[in-house]
């Protein structure tokens, strides 16, 4: 069997509390409630990644490969340079 899940706003909460516990008593934990998710957002919103901070995030991966690809570019030229280098020597004064 599935399970069916709804979404109660906080009107629907405190009419529904309203009926089981009092006016008073609802307001209070409708209140309550409001007042801890409010207190987990504020704790949770500095650790969590915006699309600006995931944007910055990425812009700066793509300079540094950009970096070390142009490294790894100079680096492979060299090394050909020096193989090509070696090769000559090897055939031309080996003889």
């Amino acid at each position: 069997m599935g399970t069916m899940t709804s979404s109660i706003n906080s009107f629907q909460l405190a009419k529904i509390l309203r009926e089981k516990l009092g006016e008073e008593q609802a307001e209070a934990v409708v209140t309550y409630i409001e007042e801890k998710v409010q207190e987990e957002l504020e704790t949770k919103k500095d650790i969590l990644a915006t699309k600006k901070d995931m944007s910055e995030l990425s812009e700066k991966i793509t300079e540094k490969m950009s970096s070390h690809f142009k490294w790894l570019i100079g680096m492979f030229i060299t090394q050909m340079a020096f193989v090509l280098g070696l090769v000559y020597f090897i055939l031309n004064f080996s003889k």
